[in-house]
């Protein structure tokens, strides 16, 4: 069912690596009669180069990831349309850019640099309606992760803990809408009676925050 274009909202999918959040992203976008924006990684030129050299192409890869993602936000917002956003720049930043410094990998004034930036993309943008984080198992994770295919990703179980640790904290953190927590371990969203249900869910959040 659309949602009538005054009410339609902005939606951002949170969640770690091979989480689903793509796979959620477009089918919610599809629900809800809105855009989808998907995360940039294809067109990331870092993004190879990160993974066999990360000290040298950490910055470089993290930048390309923050201002195509707050670009992206902005459009949706602008445009009045709503949207479903999977890996908002708040996201961007509070996970990837704390993680970056805590393994070295980003000096900590590169890390503040970053942070500050982000303030400045979005300082002039509304939160978004809701935050829908995704939440699976470590080893669940990585295995879905070696079979998606992306050219150049290499990811271990240090690597993955540390950021699932790292969303712990995001959601315990949030304040700028209500945030629905979704299992995707447990919960197939593929599968219809789970994401009506969670579209249900979705909907009453929606109407909790207006």
């Amino acid at each position: 069912m659309t949602v009538p274009a005054t009410q339609r909202p902005i939606i951002l999918i949170a969640g770690n690596i091979a989480s689903g959040k793509t796979t959620l992203a477009r089918v919610l976008a599809a629900e809800f009669g809105v855009p989808h924006a998907a995360e940039s990684w294809a067109d990331n030129p870092f993004f190879e180069g990160y993974y066999q050299d990360p000290q040298r192409w950490a910055l470089h890869t993290h930048l390309h990831f923050l201002v195509t993602s707050a670009s992206a936000y902005r459009v949706l917002v602008r445009s009045g349309a709503g949207g479903v956003q999977d890996r908002g720049p708040q996201e961007m930043n509070a996970i990837f850019g704390r993680e970056l410094v805590a393994q070295g990998r980003l000096e900590a004034p590169a890390g503040e640099l970053c942070h500050q930036l982000v303030g400045m993309l979005l300082a002039d943008l509304p939160s978004p309606d809701l935050l829908i984080l995704l939440e699976c198992s470590v080893d669940t994770l990585l295995a879905r992760a070696k079979t998606r295919g992306r050219s150049g990703e290499t990811l271990d179980h240090e690597y993955v803990s540390g950021l699932a640790a790292s969303y712990r904290r995001f959601a315990d953190d949030w304040v700028e809408s209500p945030i629905v927590r979704v299992d995707t371990g447990l919960r197939d969203v593929r599968k219809p009676a789970v994401f009506g249900s969670l579209v249900s869910e979705v909907r009453r959040a929606l109407q909790h925050q207006s």
